[in-house]
């Protein structure tokens, strides 16, 4: 049964139309893998070296931004040895340099890695989301808030991203089910959970960070789950394009195939167009 949260903070939210001009593209270039999403207003897409700025700054850096994350406390520093010297490192090393950093694993084909998202009308960056190994995470700067960014892009990567990966073939050790944790004090961030369809059964989770406890709910979403809600929306807007599509009433005699023989480079499979390159791209939309 899901909590009372979810039922009075799940508020009116188009999730269909959203996922119904939603393109995701995912390539594999050698081991690497590429995961890319464009809405009509944003971009994600996966971190590169050359955001290390805006996270360290912006998002992590940023008092602001970090008030109900977790412990509240800010990102400087990668370890003990760095805030002894004064070395603000802590996103070069989470993003680049890491044995496991995000860009790390983007080469090595592993899809759960932070993506950054893009603010199509300024195409400047505006906050974060990450599914990594199966915790979902998500950061944006003010000027994002209040605007559904943030409610757009994690359930754009919940309900769009996730599902088109595992259908692809390239989700590795593929989680059963996505978590989040978010402060109960934080209702926004609750809010975003339920539009991307994480549910949570109401729960307070206690969690101490050095001295301080603070209190938590846990946000759950199986991925299978996610997988049919997307194929059933994208079943329904391939339905209704069927149905407003003209139709003529032919003789049979003048009916002709227009198929021709040779290569496929693109196939259908259950409503979803997937073309294939030399790079193995597969492209959903």
């Amino acid at each position: 049964m899901l909590s009372s949260i979810t039922k009075t903070q799940k508020p009116s939210f188009n999730d269909k139309e959203i996922l119904s001009k939603t393109k995701v593209t995912i390539e594999k270039i050698g081991a690497a893998i590429s995961i890319i999403a464009e809405t009509p207003r944003i971009i994600i897409r996966p971190v590169i070296p050359e955001d290390v700025p805006f996270y360290q700054n912006l998002l992590w850096g940023s008092e602001r931004v970090m008030e109900k994350f977790a412990d509240s406390a800010t990102r400087l520093y990668k370890d003990e040895d760095s805030k002894q010297k004064g070395i603000v490192d802590y996103a070069q090393n989470r993003i680049v340099d890491a044995e496991d950093s995000w860009c790390a694993r983007w080469q090595s084909g592993n899809p759960w890695s932070g993506m950054t998202v893009i603010d199509k009308k300024t195409n400047n960056p505006i906050g974060h989301v990450v599914i990594g190994g199966g915790e979902l995470a998500y950061l944006f700067i003010p000027e994002a808030w209040g605007k559904r960014f943030g409610s757009e892009s994690v359930t754009v990567l919940t309900k769009a991203i996730l599902p088109c990966l595992v259908m692809s073939g390239y989700a590795q050790r593929l989680p059963e089910v996505i978590e989040a944790t978010t402060r109960t004090d934080h209702v926004a961030s609750q809010t975003v959970l339920a539009r991307a369809d994480l549910a949570s059964d109401g729960q307070i989770n206690k969690r101490k960070f050095g001295d301080k406890e603070f209190e938590r709910f846990i946000f759950k979403a199986p991925v299978a789950e996610l997988v049919r809600k997307y194929k059933d929306i994208k079943h329904e807007e391939r339905q209704r394009k069927n149905n407003k599509a003209p139709q003529f009433s032919l003789p049979l005699y003048r009916l002709k195939s227009s198929s021709k023989a040779g290569k496929i480079d693109e196939v259908n499979i259950g409503g979803h167009s997937l073309r294939a390159t030399k790079k193995r791209r597969k492209i959903f939309s």
